[in-house]
């Protein structure tokens, strides 16, 4: 409400000047901060998430890498999760402001006469939001530690929220102003975008933006994300830092005696004076909440702090990484995580030496990306752009190259080191690596080699693994009776006549099934050859993840399976969406997906238990050089210690190498019944071990205990859990076992989720990859056009 009591003497109703010919390069200086400020809050981001608070570290990387290489490598992503939890947060204070009762005061009297009325309720909102955020954790509706844990996309949609305010308000004084006589022209929109026309924008009578904006989503948001900070640390640490709490303490302080003296902001500088633009719109909804929590996002990441407090309680934890390629669903709270997603750079390329230091969280893409701009690229190149440095070596990671070069892996301690890869991350965290590089050359000379029989699959794989013309190595069978052989040479030239083939634009064919139509009409033995760009052959299994993508038209069944679809959803066939997909929808309880590895001597063997028990096909094959044991890769060994540890004397690490091996990847659907699903997995199992075979240990183990620590060296394992204090992790069999028993006591449970009935679960699978963010990343790879 307003009551207008005296008219200034003016030569017309409007302040300033009403043109538009000011000097537009004068404009454009005096706005800047209109991208200047977010550009400051995005490496503020950066520099606190990414290196490690210090500016100069970040000034570093800018210098080397180039400022916009590392915004868009490192900045906020702006995600629907992110865009729908601001909108929500807004609308909830909206009504709070609207609805709530309060004393009414009077404002300053404007420049064109009118004496404002603002009703203040902003402590009673303040109380409200945060009563409401402690009984929706509580009763587990609401993650208490939700803001850290979505800061990168929370702070892209404040960003975006400051615009989107800036430009109605903008609007607004144009089309239905409030007061016309208190409007403010400059001479140049610009300039009025950034500084604001109206003075007091009103919706109706009592919804006052400028108070809204000043004192409520940001103001109450500010103590909100320090309660939330405070919740992370105790989930992911069981402790809170000292330092956050003196801050939490200080700060809500601060903004509750804001709210205790609100009346008195209305006669400040900033109601009485500023107009309303994007300097106060964008500093309220964006400066104020993500700069004056600067102190409580820089405490709550702390790795080494959290480590030693787990180990000082001896209370165990899991690391959290913010990415998976496991097709083990995840179970758990959030409670007892060390968080280490922020650890995605990569540090430092030696173009001398060879070599690359990596933190664990960079995804292969990215890595490439990074080292081929130096022509050099790693010897070994996991085939999905999402795998990370970390995973490939915790995880057990064997591609096309490793035949020649083995795993994706070890140095300095070599125990340790040794030990780690494959591990599953239970000796430790690691937070740095240095690898090694080749020499990138610029295509993939690529060659097709047709079999008739499982036999002679098997015999001519093993063969082409002493073929020291080759590079890349490794092979796909369609039937008993179709098999191809896939050979890779690396080159810098191809003939002129023959055509680049690509596979990773959404018209492009599916690798699989463009190798399966080259070779149907061919006679066994014959061959084909195409030139493939490096980063495309390396990434080649990236659409269809394989074919493990195929399954999804099997799911919802009434979308064909043809070039035309395999177009237009093609954004939903990328392996990190495919990943979103399959952990949402829990489909991957009713999926196998495994890899295991044979001797070539028992792997035709396994391959026909296979088709016969389980009926999948294609397979992959691709064969692994022999590695130092004892060791959590697939190698087949002789039992070292008993199930528990009692050691038997063995030759040092290093004299003991493992035999070669084929890895047999079998991915498709397994029974629907959780019974009949349990026991062929166990089948599995024991089908592997009496051939023996392992499995890679990303995927769903059956074993029970005593079986698990008859295939690997427990007495090995432990005392390095032991020697370098890594006993407050879990084991490898605590991270890869699944419990039967107590999913069989859910079974029903399991049966009868709404996630199982169909299409339910494809569907909520889908919406969750949309919502992940990571769905249009395959847009944004540099590696697609390298070398062509």
């Amino acid at each position: 409400m307003s009551i207008k009591q005296s008219t200034p003497s003016l030569s017309g109703n409007i302040w300033g000047r009403t043109g538009f010919g000011r000097s537009w390069v004068r404009s454009f200086i005096a706005s800047s901060p209109c991208f200047l400020a977010p550009l400051t809050s995005i490496c503020v981001f950066i520099t606190l998430a990414q290196y490690d608070a210090s500016f100069s570290l970040f000034a570093g990387a800018v210098m080397k890498e180039g400022f916009w290489s590392i915004c868009i490598q490192y900045g906020p992503r702006l995600t629907i999760k992110g865009v729908l939890a601001v909108i929500c947060w807004v609308g909830l204070q909206a009504l709070l402001f609207r609805y709530l009762p309060g004393n009414t005061h009077k404002g300053q009297l404007t420049p064109a006469g009118y004496l404002l009325s603002y009703r203040i309720n902003g402590l009673s909102a303040w109380i409200i939001t945060h009563v409401l955020y402690i009984v929706l954790s509580l009763t587990g509706v609401l993650d208490p530690g939700f803001i850290p844990r979505n800061w990168s996309s929370l702070i892209g949609a404040m960003n975006l929220a400051g615009y989107v305010i800036s430009a109605v308000a903008f609007v607004k004084a144009y089309v239905m102003p409030t007061h016309p006589e208190d409007r403010k022209f400059s001479g140049s929109s610009l300039y009025d975008f950034y500084m604001g026309i109206e003075l007091n924008p009103r919706l109706g009578d009592n919804f006052d933006l400028k108070l809204f904006s000043n004192g409520r989503p940001g103001m109450i948001a500010w103590t909100l994300i320090d309660f939330s900070n405070m919740a992370y640390q105790y989930q992911t640490q069981q402790y809170i830092e000292p330092s956050l709490i003196l801050i939490t303490i200080l700060q809500t302080i601060y903004v509750v005696d804001f709210f205790v003296n609100e009346p008195w902001y209305l006669r400040t500088i900033d109601i009485a004076h500023d107009h309303y633009g994007f300097y106060l719109a964008w500093g309220c909804f964006c400066f104020l909440p993500t700069t004056y929590t600067i102190q409580g996002q820089y405490l709550v990441e702390d790795i080494a702090t959290a480590v030693r407090q787990f180990f000082k309680l001896g209370e165990k934890y899991r690391v959290f990484h913010g990415s998976s390629n496991s097709t083990r669903p995840r179970h758990g709270s959030n409670q007892n995580t060390v968080d280490i997603s922020m650890l995605s750079n990569v540090l430092a390329i030696d173009v001398n030496r060879k070599t690359c230091l990596v933190e664990p969280n960079v995804p292969m893409d990215r890595l490439v990306e990074a080292t081929i701009a130096y022509g050099l690229v790693p010897p070994v190149v996991m085939e999905f752009p999402g795998i990370t440095a970390g995973g490939g070596f915790s995880g057990t990671s064997g591609e096309s190259s490793s035949f020649r070069h083995g795993f994706f892996n070890e140095t300095e301690k070599p125990d340790l080191f040794h030990g780690a890869a494959g591990a599953a991350g239970t000796l430790g965290i690691t937070t740095a690596m240095e690898l090694q590089l080749i020499e990138a050359k610029r295509f993939v000379k690529t060659t097709y080699r047709k079999v008739n029989s499982i036999a002679s699959a098997i015999s001519e794989i093993k063969g082409e693994c002493n073929n020291s013309n080759i590079d890349y190595l490794d092979g796909i069978v369609y039937s008993q009776d179709h098999g191809v052989i896939i050979t890779g040479q690396a080159t810098n030239t191809k003939p002129a006549d023959l055509p680049i083939q690509t596979f990773s634009h959404p018209g492009d064919p599916w690798f699989y099934l463009h190798v399966q139509d080259k070779t149907r009409n061919l006679s066994p033995s014959s061959t084909v050859t195409e030139y493939v760009p490096l980063t495309e052959y390396l990434f080649r299994y990236d659409r269809g993840g394989f074919w493990v993508g195929r399954q999804g038209y099997t799911y919802f069944k009434a979308i064909p399976f043809n070039k035309f679809f395999r177009w237009l959803l093609d954004d939903y066939s990328h392996t990190r969406t495919l990943y979103h997909a399959l952990h949402a929808s829990r489909i991957s309880s009713q999926f196998v997906v495994q890899d295991l590895a044979l001797p070539y001597e028992t792997a035709e063997t396994f391959i026909n238990w296979v088709d016969r028990s389980l009926g999948i096909w294609p397979l992959w094959l691709c064969p692994l050089k022999g590695c130092s044991m004892p060791t959590f890769h697939p190698v087949t060994n002789r039992k070292v210690s008993d199930s528990m540890g009692n050691t038997e004397k063995q030759a040092p690490v290093e004299t003991q190498i493992s035999q070669p091996m084929l890895n047999i990847g079998v991915w498709g659907w397994g029974p629907q019944n959780f019974d009949e699903f349990i026991s062929k997995n166990r089948d599995l199992e024991h089908k592997l071990t009496a051939l023996g075979g392992r499995k890679w240990l990303y995927a769903h183990t059956y074993y029970q205990e005593d079986e698990f620590w008859n295939l690997y060296d427990y007495g090995w394992y432990q005392s390095l859990r032991e020697k370098y204090s890594a006993t407050t992790l879990p084991t490898v069999y605590d991270k890869v076992k699944v419990n039967v028993q107590a999913k069989g006591e859910s079974s029903e449970q399991w049966s009868e989720s709404w996630l199982s009935k169909w299409p339910i679960g494809g569907l909520y699978g889908m919406v969750l990859a949309t919502l992940s963010g990571d769905i249009n990343l395959h847009r944004q790879a540099k590696w697609r056009y390298w070398g062509k």
